[in-house]
């Protein structure tokens, strides 16, 4: 056992079968980090609970679960643990229907560093020499520094059998510090490891504004456990990472090969402006399956950023709403051999005010009652579709609205709900027929139209 570091290990059962789950917990007492030793520690551990997942929260079969959160100390460098922040491995996204973010970016440092520390792990395996994630440092000034995580130079898989022959790390700075403990590994079928890779900062005089970690698409889901800035003018000595030698550099330098990204921009289709919050779903379809590929949110300019495996799909399709138009389906093809436009603009069009008042069978209005309006809409091949339109919110005097309606709408749903009433289902009728749990278009357009609880 490393000096200055406890484990101790504590099982418990849970669930309605009592599945036995193994808490692995590590109580960092080292004294030189202690007291007033800690105000002159050269080590910064990062705060990344903003982006990682706890290790209870993976699928309940997940060996991330025996994990727990809190500080540790894995050879010789503090690091702050508050679950695993995941990336996108195509094993898990396609099999286990399991999509994490392609990347995390802007992860604050503003710090001077000469190096970082990473602790990390891969779920799954890939191919040796294959780059598995990158991480990149980026400086106030606007330069940046990428450097690879590679498949057995830096990281192997966390699951190893103990019948498997391991191979040792290429990159000779990186190692394995945790494994688990002899008694586990029957549990597991073998040892859960995690690894620690040492990155060399190349402008140690420069702040490190903030770092990005960046999925690679193998087969392997990448697992960020921890980052610390070690500072100083010159590191600590736990050897020079071997991991940008030439070889590979070459393999990392065709990164476009690994990974690329197109740029989906809405705009309305009248007016040409850009749409900033549009809620956007991504699934791809291929030959290897039709994975959920994440929910996005145009930012300032419209745009929505999708990386993507290359000659791996055929299409995208995506589903967009927006508070002032219409939701779309529409699909958007690859270009060749699995290759999309690196922009692809996808114009919006604007919705019809629609409005009323809910009201309770007293014929009082009804405040913060939630409207969900679902219609059938036109996709981009010539179909339909049933949509969510919109959700509103009652005001104080019942009222309210949506602006996400079709011009001249036909089918359309009301759904009603309020923690004081039964929820309620109103549909749309054309005119005036006297039936019951039914708006009339014209009141509806005319923001008349009243929907009692």
């Amino acid at each position: 056992m490393t000096e200055g570091v406890f484990m101790k290990c504590c099982m418990k059962f849970a669930g309605a079968k009592g599945a036995l789950i193994l808490g692995l917990g590590f109580a960092w007492i080292s004294p030189s980090l202690s007291g007033a030793a800690a105000t002159s520690s050269p080590f910064v551990p990062l705060n990344l609970s903003e982006y990682q997942r706890k290790f209870d929260q993976f699928r309940e079969d997940s060996p991330l679960r025996a994990m727990s959160e809190g500080k540790k100390e894995l050879n010789g460098i503090p690091f702050k643990i508050d679950g695993a922040l995941p990336l996108t491995g195509i094993h898990d996204a396609f099999t286990q229907w399991k999509f994490y973010p392609t990347r995390r970016e802007g992860i604050a440092v503003g710090k001077k560093a000469v190096k970082l520390h990473l602790l990390h792990t891969i779920i799954d395996e890939a191919e040796s020499g294959r780059p598995v994630a990158k991480v990149a440092l980026n400086y106030g000034d606007g330069e940046r520094h990428v450097f690879p995580i590679v498949y057995n130079h830096h990281v192997q898989r966390f699951e190893q059998s103990q019948w498997d022959d391991i191979p040792k790390l290429r990159d000779k700075a990186s190692s394995v510090v945790w494994t688990c403990p002899p008694w586990q590994r029957e549990i597991y079928n073998g040892r859960l490891r995690l690894y620690h890779t040492p990155i060399p900062n190349p402008r140690p005089s420069r702040v490190i504004s903030d770092i990005d970690v960046v999925s690679m698409f193998s087969q392997a889901s990448p697992m960020v456990i921890g980052i610390t800035l070690e500072k100083g003018s010159r590191a600590r000595n736990a050897g020079s990472s071997n991991a940008t030698d030439a070889k590979v550099r070459s393999t990392f330098s065709a990164e476009e090969k690994y990974r690329r990204t197109t740029e989906l921009r809405f705009i309305d289709r009248q007016t040409g402006e850009e749409l900033s919050g549009v809620s956007v779903r991504v699934r791809p379809f291929g030959r290897q399956g039709q994975p959920e590929w994440g929910t996005y949110i145009s930012d300032a300019d419209g745009e929505v950023q999708v990386d993507y495996p290359p000659a791996t799909f055929d299409y995208f399709r995506v589903r967009a709403s927006h508070g002032r138009h219409i939701p779309l389906q529409d699909n958007v093809e690859a270009k060749q051999a699995g290759i999309f436009a690196k922009v692809v603009e996808i114009p919006m069009e604007s919705g019809t005010r629609a409005a009323g008042q809910i009201k309770n069978p007293k014929g009082e209005p009804v405040a913060d009652a939630e409207i969900v309006v679902k219609g059938v809409v036109k996709n981009g091949a010539g179909g339909y579709f049933m949509a969510t339109l919109d959700r509103s919110v009652s005001d104080s005097g019942g009222h309210w609205e949506t602006r996400s309606i079709p011009k001249n709408p036909k089918r359309l749903r009301f759904l009603i709900r309020h923690e004081e009433y039964r929820e309620t289902e109103y549909g749309l009728a054309p005119v005036q027929s006297g039936q019951s749990n039914f708006v009339y278009r014209d009141d509806l357009l005319a923001g008349e139209a009243v929907m009692e609880l």
